[in-house]
């Protein structure tokens, strides 16, 4: 009888083929020392089958999953209504997983009362520009969605990210962690690479737009009302 995975790895993924296939085999590499298994599942929001046919020729063990095309919040909600795994990892498709990122991460959730865990986050061509992406986590308390872990109830519990939220969906789950008082803690050994990326200008010129999203995550958290009167 195959034994139940300790931990699901869930990578969203939208029309990015090449940068997925080096998050996968960082991921696949791991040989982690502990003994417990783990699955990876895809979600995939794209609008072609490059994705698909990635997975089944190269990557035949990952869980493929049909995204809702709602954006990286319900993307991520729906492999994990499909995951089987006591924990959920989630990370993003542009991250290099170190080798101990699974080791590091059994470790502290077998050893701590933390109910999530978040993981390091290192930019290694980090540079002085507005013109590029570079997220980083270095201390904890971000609650980054590219690399952080949940144990699956307590991720049923708070119902999942936020998918009325384009952005910020992390730090807005951040807040229900800290508001519901969920034990949570900073695992620095499980680490991933986020190289940085050069911004196009629809992506500039977006950014420049979100304040949208910036007026929900305001009311959301309570910071704000939409009462206008």
């Amino acid at each position: 009888m195959l034994k139940s995975p300790f931990f699901s790895v869930i990578i969203p993924t939208c029309n990015r083929p090449q940068t997925l296939a080096k998050c996968l085999r960082k991921l696949e590499s791991q040989r982690p020392r502990g003994n417990f298994e783990f699955e990876i599942l895809v979600s995939d929001d794209s609008s072609d089958m490059q994705t698909q046919d990635l997975l089944a020729q190269h990557h035949p063990e990952v869980i493929p999953v049909q995204g809702p095309r709602k954006g990286p919040a319900a993307n991520r909600n729906q492999a994990a209504r499909k995951a089987k795994g006591t924990w959920l990892i989630f990370i993003d498709d542009d991250t290099e997983p170190e080798p101990d990122f699974l080791e590091s991460y059994h470790t502290m959730a077998r050893t701590s009362a933390s109910r999530v865990l978040e993981g390091r986050i290192v930019c290694p061509d980090k540079c002085n520009s507005p013109f590029f992406r570079m997220p980083e986590n270095l201390q904890g308390d971000l609650f980054t969605s590219g690399n952080i872990a949940f144990e699956k109830e307590i991720f049923e519990r708070l119902g999942g990210f936020d998918e009325d939220l384009v952005v910020m969906e992390d730090l807005e789950i951040g807040h229900r962690i800290r508001t519901q008082n969920i034990p949570h803690n900073f695992c620095a050994g499980a680490s991933v690479r986020h190289r940085a990326q050069r911004l196009g200008l629809s992506h500039l010129l977006w950014w420049a737009f979100h304040h949208r999203w910036s007026i929900l995550f305001d009311y959301k958290v309570g910071a704000k009302s939409l009462n206008t009167t």
